[in-house]
């Protein structure tokens, strides 16, 4: 995890960008944010000889580029938790079903033998719907708390089940509350992933260009620093051609930013 200085260097960077500056995302982020922090080793091990050769190059972003791998890595997971639902949704919809009708079923026969008046059987929203199923629960489930002592141990249910419903109750209104808040959770959480992303990646290709530089004569700059991107390796260079050092005029302005 990162600390809370981390942090809020990253989201400071994050902030700070405009929005014509900002990168669509087009590649597996877990995939992208794997490659870097494997490939970190080696890129660390040519720091000295970056601050020898190229003393133009901007050190500060190069030497965040973990900081930057697991920032994106914490944007993208609260990015998956805004949009997916939960995996055993469908599980707790059949079960939360389930338990209305048994405890239906309870208070309808409480009521033939006037235990407990009919009065929650009007109140009842139907089976369609999280909100309605779940305020079908507590209906339920409170009609029998409130006439338990007479009825515990006379009936199938015990106050087990009475908790268990209250429980299903609870996720699931849990469920919608989150759906009705989604649209601005998830327009938040993807403009913070994509922030996320655009910050890595200009520090991640800046440090693509100096090992370009620095392994040129090795040929090697591909499997040293690879690009995020699976089947775009980096154009190669002419015989004769010798890349241009980063921080050099010939290289954006983003490097020294």
């Amino acid at each position: 995890m990162l600390g809370d200085d981390e942090l809020e260097s990253v989201r400071h960077e994050m902030e700070a960008l405009d929005a014509d500056e900002l990168l669509p995302i087009k590649l597996d982020l877990s995939g992208a944010v794997t490659t870097l922090l494997g490939v970190l080793p080696e890129l660390r091990a040519l720091r000295e000889q970056i601050v020898k050769e190229l003393p133009a190059f901007n050190l500060a972003r190069f030497d965040k580029l973990e900081v930057y791998a697991l920032g994106l890595a914490q944007a993208h997971a609260a990015f998956l938790s805004a949009t997916q639902q939960p995996e055993d949704l469908d599980e707790l919809v059949e079960s939360a079903l389930q338990r209305r009708e048994t405890l239906l079923a309870e208070v309808k026969l409480l009521v033939q033998h006037d235990i407990v008046t009919d009065e929650p059987l009007g109140q009842l929203k139907g089976a369609k719907g999280y909100k309605n199923i779940a305020s079908d629960l507590v209906l339920l489930a409170s009609a029998l708390r409130e006439t338990w002592p007479r009825i515990e141990g006379k009936i199938f249910t015990t106050a087990q089940d009475l908790d268990g419903a209250l429980e299903a109750s609870r996720r699931l209104l849990g469920i919608v509350s989150l759906r009705e808040r989604a649209p601005a959770q998830v327009a938040e959480a993807m403009e913070r992933r994509v922030r996320a992303f655009t910050v890595l990646s200009r520090a991640y290709e800046d440090a693509r260009r100096a090992v370009a530089y620095l392994r040129a004569g090795a040929g090697d700059a591909d499997s040293v620093a690879p690009s995020l991107y699976p089947g775009r390796p980096r154009p190669r260079s002419s015989a004769t051609e010798t890349p241009e050092p980063p921080g050099s005029a010939a290289l954006d302005e983003r490097a020294t930013s």
